[in-house]
């Protein structure tokens, strides 16, 4: 039977829709009792919820993009010369692999969010770093997948956003606030050129095999993205560790925060 409501609408909406579709709450999180027995029980609960940090805290993204497979390249090393080459490209790829690791713990604990393309390779390594630290929470590791089903994402990717653009993603993930660049190929660079032409901070890692090192240390191309007295030095900024990466974003992001309309 349907019952008439005569209070608040807020009130008398969800009632009216549990009515026609009746839900089973497995679990009560929060019953107020204002003057009931349990009110100091239901009060301290209260309070709990309401010291609990905004979940929509507004954090710095960073981009971290690299290789989307951290073993493709040695696969094929392996079949074709045996031996110690071999053998230490595969050493190169735990070493990145664990760079790209610590470089997403330092992120997160630096109180930034991370913004990767949510798949393999350097994207899975940055993501499982960054759950690693100690300041990590919900939310705070974004992944844009270039297909059309989230479920793409690696499981350590908090928030799994299915763009349905593939290749196209690259535009998004450049829109973050800042972008660290670890070894990689055509891809990374594509995503290199499109933050730098969005006027973003972009760091490389010169420490780390592949295409990054070729462009650390001076401007991607010739256009003055900002006038001097505002940003002195503009260029790919070379970073030999993680802990340098960090020590960048925090000296230089707040020159590149004030964004402007750029020329095409």
């Amino acid at each position: 039977p349907y019952l008439t409501f005569g209070f608040d609408w807020a009130m008398m909406l969800p009632l009216v829709e549990m009515a026609t579709k009746p839900t089973v709450v497995h679990e009560v999180l929060y019953l107020y009792e204002p003057f009931g027995p349990h009110k100091a029980e239901t009060d301290a609960v209260a309070f709990r919820l309401l010291a609990r940090p905004a979940y929509s805290k507004l954090r710095p993204l960073r981009a971290v993009v690299g290789d989307a497979n951290l073993n493709a390249r040695h696969a094929v090393v392996d079949c074709a010369f045996p031996g110690p080459r071999a053998s230490s490209e595969a050493t190169g790829a735990a070493e990145k692999e664990a760079v790209l690791m610590a470089l997403g713990q330092a992120l997160v604990d630096a109180g930034y969010t991370v913004l990767c393309g949510g798949l393999g390779g350097a994207m899975l390594a940055v993501a499982r770093g960054a759950h690693a630290s100690t300041e990590w929470q919900e939310g705070r590791v974004v992944g844009l997948v270039p297909g059309t089903d989230r479920r793409q994402a690696n499981s350590f990717i908090d928030m799994p956003i299915a763009t349905g653009l593939g290749i196209a993603r690259n535009c998004l993930v450049a829109q973050a606030d800042a972008m660290v660049c670890v070894g990689g190929g055509s891809g990374t660079l594509s995503e290199m050129a499109l933050a730098w032409s969005a006027g973003r901070l972009v760091i490389g890692m010169e420490s780390a095999s592949g295409i990054t090192p070729q462009f650390v240390g001076k401007p991607l191309d010739g256009r003055r993205r900002y006038p001097a007295e505002v940003v002195p030095h503009d260029q790919v900024y070379r970073a030999k560790d993680v802990h340098q990466v960090i020590q960048l974003l925090r000296a230089y992001l707040p020159l590149y925060a004030k964004k402007r309309q750029l020329p095409m």
